[in-house]
């Protein structure tokens, strides 16, 4: 990312604010989302088409990209897989979110797996990334990327239902 999304991606807000940030040493290296709170919000990666990650899932691929917490989460925050009408694998980021000290840059890793295991159809993806909380919060992401290399990767719980 590095403050540019390269194409076919993008990235697609819907109910929160979104401006450039200085990150890492690179002006405009990063972008800030802020979450108001009292309706749900999002941010999701998204491409020009749906993508097939069933073999990067089976290779043990991950989900990875840098977060700044700027306002910790006042409410639950998931973190997902979009993959067509009615189907979805969202996991939970909340507690991470909330032990992460405020202005530090952390990186995380998170296993394709754990978005299929929690109902995501790997086949037909059409956003590797939503974050999405119906409560206050302000985080900056900078590099989100498919990681082929698994060390490191973490499994979340699944957003409960």
């Amino acid at each position: 990312m590095n403050g540019r999304t390269t194409a076919p991606w993008r990235f697609v807000v819907s109910g929160l604010a979104e401006r450039a940030v200085d990150a890492a040493g690179l002006q405009e290296g990063g972008r800030q989302f802020a979450w108001a709170g009292g309706v749900r919000a999002s941010v999701a990666l998204e491409g020009a088409a749906p993508i097939d990650l069933v073999r990067q899932t089976a290779d043990g691929a991950a989900l990875e990209f840098e977060y700044r917490v700027d306002l910790p989460p006042a409410a639950s925050v998931s973190l997902g897989i979009a993959c067509g009408a009615g189907c979805a694998g969202s996991l939970d980021l909340t507690p991470l979110l909330r032990q992460a000290t405020r202005g530090e840059w952390r990186a995380i890793k998170v296993r394709l797996a754990s978005f299929r295991d929690a109902g995501a159809d790997m086949r037909k993806v059409t956003a590797p990334f939503v974050l999405a909380s119906s409560g206050g919060l302000r985080l900056t992401l900078k590099n989100v990327q498919l990681a082929i290399d698994p060390a490191g990767a973490i499994t979340l719980p699944r957003v409960a239902r």
